[in-house]
């Protein structure tokens, strides 16, 4: 049987209140994670969380061979101690946009490229092996994949998946069953997300998580270029529920809001602690992490 996510959580990032977010934290309590292009972060997974500690797998959307795929994030009292780059064994992605454990099953993870490819691969320290491939389905060759969460629910488990959009466009949430066996999808249905802020060269889904109640949270970045100038948000977009054994996807017309990140092109999120650790690709400034609301 499926277990709820790790560390899924409440957001401290909320005020106690709904609909309310906190003031945007100091740039300084960023915390680089390496310098150049091949250094962003796209995605981010939890692996285990502590008071003291968080282990996380982070990925990376490079494209030759040769360049890191994913590391392993650790974190002692709010503080990287180490981004440790794991070998890859098996098909290697290109452009990888996220990635998501899987409820129920330690140790392995589901990783999706932009293009709507996907792998499940096990990691441990020594090293990220592929376990089988698959694709989204009715992915097309015009859109970009950056989002992807996973949701255990009646002893079965459940997707949803984002579609980035770009400015007028707004971005596409599909939502189906998921058999991590098979790797294959049940009928999946579809809502549109469009970002409030930011408002300029915006994606208005940069990543997606799925809090163990349903609630969708997503990031949404302007990405103006290699060099910036990156703004950021992050929003509770809608919920997946369950119902009779169907999922029902819903999104919010008026996403609350939980926080603004300027200066960083955030790709990834994950709740940790009652709080959120968020990952930026900062494009030829690098990766940086932040961890807020614990």
């Amino acid at each position: 049987m499926h277990r709820s996510l790790v560390g899924a959580v409440s957001l401290a990032l909320v005020l106690a209140s709904p609909g309310t977010a906190t003031a945007a934290p100091d740039q300084a309590d960023w915390q680089p994670v390496g310098d150049g292009t091949e250094s962003g972060i796209s995605g981010i997974a939890l692996v285990d969380a502590t008071p003291e500690a968080t282990e996380a797998i982070i990925v990376r959307d490079n494209k030759k061979d040769g360049e890191n795929r994913a590391s392993w994030l650790s974190l002692r009292q709010g503080q990287v101690t180490g981004a440790e780059p794991l070998d890859w064994q098996g098909e290697l992605p290109v452009d990888l946009e996220a990635i998501e454990a899987i409820p129920g099953s330690p140790g392995e993870y589901i990783a999706l490229a932009s293009d709507g490819s996907a792998c499940h691969v096990r990691i441990d320290r020594s090293g990220a092996t592929v376990l089988g491939t698959f694709e989204l389905p009715d992915r097309a060759d015009d859109e970009n994949y950056e989002g992807f969460g996973l949701l255990a629910a009646d002893g079965r488990l459940f997707a949803v998946w984002a579609e980035r959009g770009e400015d007028d466009r707004p971005a596409t949430l599909r939502a189906a069953e998921f058999d991590e066996e098979r790797l294959e999808f049940g009928e999946a249905q579809t809502q549109e997300f469009r970002a409030p802020y930011p408002t300029k060269d915006v994606r208005h889904v940069s990543d997606l998580k799925l809090r163990a109640d349903g609630r969708i949270v997503v990031s949404s970045a302007s990405d103006s270029g290699d060099d910036g100038p990156f703004d950021s948000a992050v929003f509770a977009a809608g919920t997946l529920t369950v119902d009779g054994g169907e999922p029902r996807l819903t999104i919010d017309q008026e996403p609350e809001p939980l926080g603004e990140f300027p200066g960083h092109k955030v790709e990834a999120l994950i709740e940790v602690g009652g709080g959120l650790l968020l990952g930026s690709d900062d494009e030829n400034a690098g990766g940086s992490v932040l961890t807020t609301g614990s």
